[in-house]
C-alpha cells in the first residue's frame, strides 16, 4: 500500500492564490527584494505560491503582520493584530482570481474572539462599495459573498471556534454557495446570483479597507488559497485534509 501524496493548493488547476506561513522563504521584510523575515519579526511581504505572482504586501512598517514560527499546532503563523495590519495584492482585473459565478477559498486560520469584526479577504467594487468579502468572523456569523453579497452564504460560528486554529472553506458553485469547516458542511444557501461586474480590484487580507468601522483580523493565518472555481468535492477534500494536516487541525 502507498499512501497518496499530498497535492498542493498551486498544482490544482484553477489556484489563483496560495499563501502558506510553514513556507519561511515566502516572507520577506521588504515589498521588494529584502531578508527573509525571522521568528517575530514584521512580514512587509508574502509571497504567492501559486505561480502567479500575486504576492501580497504592506509598504506601512506599522502596519504589517507578524511571523509567529511553529504557532499553528507547531505550523507557523501570520499574525494580524485586528488594529492596522493587512497586506494587498497589485490592483488587477477581478477575473484573475474569481470565475464569474465560481469560486473557492480555503484558509487554515485562528480568531481570539476578542473583538467582533474580523475580516478575513475582501475585494472592493468601488471605493465605497462592498463586493467579494470573507468574514470569519462578523459579530459570530461567518459570511462569504462571492462575488458580492447576492451570493451569500452564513452560518454562526462553531463551538470552540474562538482561540483555536480552523479550516474554512467557501465554495461558490453558479446558483448555490457554501460553508464547511473541517470535512464538515457548516451551511448551504440555493438561488444565489451575482456575477462579476468590476475589473479592477486588490484582494486585502486581514482587512475590509472600503468598509466602516474597523473590519480587520485579530487572529492567525497559517493556509490561504483562492481557486477561481469551484472545487470538485474529491479535490476540495485533499486540500481541506493536507490543510489540516499541515496544521494539525482535527477533522470536525
Amino acid at each position: 500500500f502507498r499512501r497518496m501524496r499530498h497535492v498542493k493548493a498551486r498544482e490544482v488547476q484553477g489556484c489563483t492564490l496560495a499563501l502558506d506561513a510553514g513556507i519561511p522563504s515566502s516572507m520577506y521584510d521588504a515589498t521588494s527584494g529584502g531578508s527573509v523575515v525571522a521568528a517575530n519579526g514584521a512580514i512587509a511581504r508574502w509571497e504567492d505560491q501559486s505561480g502567479n505572482g500575486k504576492h501580497v504586501t504592506q509598504a506601512t512598517s506599522g502596519s504589517r503582520p507578524t511571523l509567529k514560527v511553529a504557532e499553528a499546532n507547531g505550523y507557523s503563523a501570520v499574525l494580524f493584530d485586528g488594529t492596522d495590519d493587512q497586506m494587498d495584492t497589485a490592483a488587477t482585473d477581478y477575473s484573475s482570481f474569481f470565475g464569474a459565478t465560481t469560486s473557492t477559498v480555503v484558509a487554515a486560520i485562528k480568531q481570539d474572539g476578542a473583538q467582533g469584526e474580523n475580516s478575513l479577504l475582501s475585494a472592493a467594487t468601488t471605493s465605497t462599495s462592498a463586493g467579494f468579502q470573507f468574514w470569519a468572523t462578523y459579530f459570530d456569523v461567518i459570511y462569504f459573498d462571492a462575488p458580492n453579497v447576492s451570493a451569500r452564504v452564513s452560518a454562526s460560528q462553531p463551538a470552540g471556534w474562538d482561540g483555536s486554529y480552523n479550516l474554512l472553506t467557501g465554495r461558490r458553485d453558479g446558483a448555490t454557495s457554501s460553508l464547511r469547516v473541517g470535512s464538515k458542511q457548516l451551511a448551504s444557501a440555493s438561488g444565489r446570483s451575482g456575477s462579476l461586474s468590476y475589473t479592477s480590484t486588490a484582494l486585502t487580507v486581514g482587512h475590509a479597507p472600503t468598509l466602516g468601522g474597523n473590519p480587520r483580523l485579530k487572529g492567525h493565518i497559517s493556509l490561504l488559497s483562492v481557486f477561481s472555481s469551484a472545487l470538485p468535492s474529491f479535490v476540495m477534500a485533499r486540500i481541506e485534509h493536507v490543510g489540516m494536516r499541515k496544521t494539525r487541525i482535527k477533522s470536525a
